[in-house]
């Protein structure tokens, strides 16, 4: 993301664009130390955290942008104290370069108190079985964060989001579609195969991949596909009726293991059993196989 010199030249601006106590007297020593702040701020370069377990590209926050927000100084009694304001929304939207390597849209912060609310609001237009409701809020509360939390520093565009929340219903439908048929309930398994047949046209989707496809070149290591071709097959699958099929692939991980990633149950078995992040890939399918077959209602 570009920033504009002049908004540099006057970093304190910036703070004054977003301040949520308009009316808050501030003393021309304490403004120019906040515009010292908010630069330093702006400028200092952030870390990336790590996360554990499968890290595909498109389930982890993609952009980092510095920004200062809230920064005020409020004079009460004549004593100066800091009031920090954290919002999600930051008014800042990805432009030019920085849409493609993290989404389209606004930038959030992750750690602001309303995240979630914010990112619940996002995604309702974005259907989820009713079996599967919760998968919802598992995106927002260990999906976007991470296993160690967010901090400020740590932001993700609304197109990103959304894509999330899109990978993340597609896998509950799969998965629904799949237990419709295991227990031989052809109107649910209608249902889901009807939703999962119109998924990779979904808006969250195309936002971030107009023209998904299961076999344009990718990352290295990575299935081949565009950023969500990987539905295309598992649609395929189910269209087709083959549920071994489509159990062979959630059991891999195919989708660089975003079905995996979406699937609370499973990411707390595995956060609370170290043992399976030393297995093989192989081994490691297997035991999701087994899962699969007890752990779902």
């Amino acid at each position: 993301m570009t920033t504009r010199s002049d908004v540099l030249d006057h970093p304190l601006e910036l703070v004054r664009q977003v301040n949520p106590f308009p009316q808050a007297a501030v003393t021309p020593g304490l403004d120019e130390a906040l515009g010292e702040v908010t630069q330093a701020i702006i400028r200092r370069p952030y870390r990336n955290r790590q996360r554990h377990g499968p890290k595909p590209r498109s389930l982890r926050p993609r952009l980092r942008v510095a920004l200062a927000v809230g920064v005020l100084a409020l004079v009460v009694g004549g004593v100066a104290t800091a009031a920090v304001a954290l919002h999600a929304h930051t008014g800042i939207f990805a432009s030019g370069a920085d849409v493609q390597p993290g989404g389209p849209g606004e930038n959030l912060n992750l750690a602001a108190p309303d995240f979630r609310s914010v990112a619940l609001k996002l995604s309702a237009d974005i259907p989820y079985p009713a079996a599967y409701a919760s998968w919802r809020d598992w995106v927002v509360t260990e999906q976007a964060p991470g296993p160690g939390g967010a901090t400020t520093s740590d932001q993700v565009t609304t197109g990103a989001l959304r894509g999330w929340f899109a990978a993340s219903a597609f896998c509950a439908w799969v998965q629904d579609w799949r237990r419709a048929v295991r227990d031989g309930n052809s109107a649910e398994a209608q249902q889901a195969a009807s939703t999962i047949a119109v998924a990779p046209g979904w808006s969250a989707v195309t936002a971030e991949d107009p023209h998904p496809s299961a076999s344009a070149s990718n990352d290295p290591g990575a299935e081949p596909g565009t950023l969500f071709g990987w539905m295309l097959s598992y649609r395929s699958a189910v269209l087709s009726g083959d549920s071994t099929r489509v159990v062979q692939m959630l059991a891999s991980g195919y989708g660089d293991g975003k079905c995996w990633l979406s699937d609370p149950q499973w990411m707390s078995e595995v956060q609370a059993n170290s043992a399976l992040s030393k297995l093989s890939p192989q081994a490691l399918a297997s035991r999701y196989q087994q899962f699969l077959a007890r752990a779902r209602p």
